[in-house]
């Protein structure tokens, strides 16, 4: 654990200048730049909004766009990280740069979740100027939510960054999986509706979880049931173990494989 802490102490400033650089680098030569990192929630919350209260749908639950922004968020970054595009995208601060290759990963997985946070804070505020209630323990939970997610997506960005530079074909398989994932996780339909096949992917799905715990806090306002948190923090650690086992296994010979 030292050692962990020593080394991003030492490679702090290259992690921050990858960050900058992934948040700015999505964007190059927009008229905007970085300034898209807040614009596209925001068009995105208000698309949902405009949808779900002003045109008749299949929905009847209300506010039932905020439950739809959480679980989209949450699912559009867990689609990115499972598409483990992070190593291929440094490449070449990998073969030029003899830095840590984690920290190609971590500044990935860092500048993804800035995206996401200020995602989240824009939805809160939105859905407080709308009337929607929420419960203080928003204020415990939704960091221990946002940790735990973030622990899930950085276990998967480093396994699948790893395996789509190990093999090729991973990368397009995760392409699939990501946009089916997105349909199989309780984004667009109730938990307690899901019968059957669906019902029974949803459990096996490991974003299921963290994704309930969001909609609880968030949209049920109410304290996340512990099932479901225990669960999530399970995945969690199991994902970052099997991730990190895997890229270390592979670590030295990735600059050789690119």
């Amino acid at each position: 654990m030292t050692g962990i802490v020593k080394s991003l102490s030492e490679n702090r400033l290259v992690i921050s200048a990858m960050v900058e650089r992934n948040l700015k680098g999505r964007y190059r030569n927009s008229a905007i730049g970085i300034a898209w990192n807040i614009l596209m929630p925001v068009l995105l919350i208000f698309a949902v909004w405009l949808v779900f209260t002003q045109v008749k749908t299949y929905r009847s639950e209300a506010d039932f766009w905020i439950y739809l922004s959480v679980g989209m968020f949450a699912m559009s970054t867990c689609s990115n990280c499972i598409r483990g595009r992070a190593i291929i995208n440094n490449s070449n601060y990998i073969k030029k740069i003899a830095i840590p290759r984690w920290v190609e990963v971590l500044s990935d997985a860092i500048a993804q979740f800035i995206t996401l946070g200020i995602s989240y804070i824009l939805l809160i505020i939105v859905t407080l100027a709308c009337g929607h209630h929420l419960d203080i323990t928003i204020l415990v939970f939704m960091p221990v939510s946002f940790i735990l997610l973030f622990i899930t997506c950085l276990g998967f960005l480093m396994l699948f960054s790893t395996l789509n530079v190990v093999n090729n074909d991973v990368g397009h398989l995760m392409i699939v999986i990501s946009r089916i994932a997105v349909w199989l996780t309780p984004v667009f339909f109730f938990m307690n509706e899901a019968e059957g096949l669906l019902r029974t992917v949803a459990v096996c799905n490991p974003f299921t979880y963290i994704v309930e715990v969001l909609h609880q806090v968030i949209y049920w306002a109410e304290v996340p049931d512990l099932g479901y948190l225990g669960m999530a923090a399970l995945i969690a650690f199991i994902a970052f173990a099997f991730g990190w086992v895997v890229f270390s296994h592979y670590e030295k010979n990735l600059a050789e494989m690119l």
